[in-house]
């Protein structure tokens, strides 16, 4: 899925700290365990997804912009925030170690919220997991997405007889 968010940084940022600590960082291999906002309907794993694609734009020392895009199931609010550390790493994480030299030594941290949160777009290609050995979360690979123009003749006419239902 592709997504458009509006985010708020308690700490002033510099476009230059949002590209060095966001855009370099894709595919990111992320751990979700069950947000506390569903927690109470969904059973408390640990999810493993990925950030295939992530680009920042700086809009004011406080306000920036993320596209991303996510494998299947990712909670992008609770990768934005963190969760309460529930999410790791997280686009709040990333920001703290980029705004304490690496240290983690701030113990307010940067406090990082989404405001606005839309899905842009969804991809019905193939999803090939990455091969874990050859991601490191400071690499910058392309994204591991295989797209594929080609859905079976089941789904087509599943796809088909559905959006029939909705229309009438």
């Amino acid at each position: 899925k592709h997504y458009g968010c509006r985010c708020y940084s308690s700490q002033p940022l510099t476009p230059a700290t949002l590209d060095q600590r966001l855009l370099r960082k894709s595919p990111l291999l992320i751990h979700q365990s069950t947000p506390v906002r569903v927690l109470h309907r969904r059973s408390n794993i640990v999810r493993k997804r990925y950030v295939l694609h992530v680009t920042p734009t700086f809009i004011d020392e406080h306000w920036f912009t993320l596209r991303l895009s996510t494998s299947a199931g990712t909670y992008v609010k609770e990768f934005v925030h963190g969760d309460l550390g529930r999410t790791v790493p997280s686009v709040q994480s990333l920001l703290t170690l980029a705004l304490t030299d690496g240290t983690g030594l701030n113990l307010n941290g940067v406090k990082t919220d989404i405001v606005q949160l839309d899905c842009e777009g969804i991809d019905c290609g193939v999803f090939v997991e990455p091969d874990l050995n050859d991601i490191t979360n400071e690499a910058s690979p392309e994204p591991v997405a295989k797209e594929t123009n080609e859905l079976d003749e089941q789904d087509t006419l599943s796809t088909v007889s559905k959006k029939q239902k909705i229309d009438t």
